[in-house]
């Protein structure tokens, strides 16, 4: 089988510009969201079992349903990126804002 290296104007047009925070927000996200799903998760399972647990995060994490933290975390990491990949978001340097805007404009 014969593989052409060459590449198309078309896949070069269609191209995700390789950006760093192109990565590591949606990375951001999943930790992030996964960490407060863990903390409401397992503070509803404290308060709902009668336990006189203080409300910590170690506490909290120890009685949370982890895999449901870290499924709902990567879906909104996922609707992230599939978002993110339709818009064109940047870093405002004056004021530290993220602006997003359609790439279509």
């Amino acid at each position: 089988a014969v593989v052409s290296t060459q590449s198309t104007g078309d896949e070069e047009e269609n191209k995700v510009p390789e950006r760093w925070y192109n990565a590591i927000i949606p990375l951001v996200v999943l930790v992030f969201i996964s960490l407060l799903r863990m903390y409401f998760d397992g503070k509803q399972v404290i308060l709902e079992s009668g336990d006189d647990l203080p409300i910590t995060f170690m506490n909290c994490a120890s009685k949370c349903n982890s895999i449901n933290c870290l499924i709902v975390g990567t879906s909104v990491s996922l609707m992230l990126t599939l978002v993110s990949e339709n818009t064109d978001y940047y870093f405002n340097t004056k004021d530290g804002s993220i602006i997003i805007q359609s790439k279509d404009q």
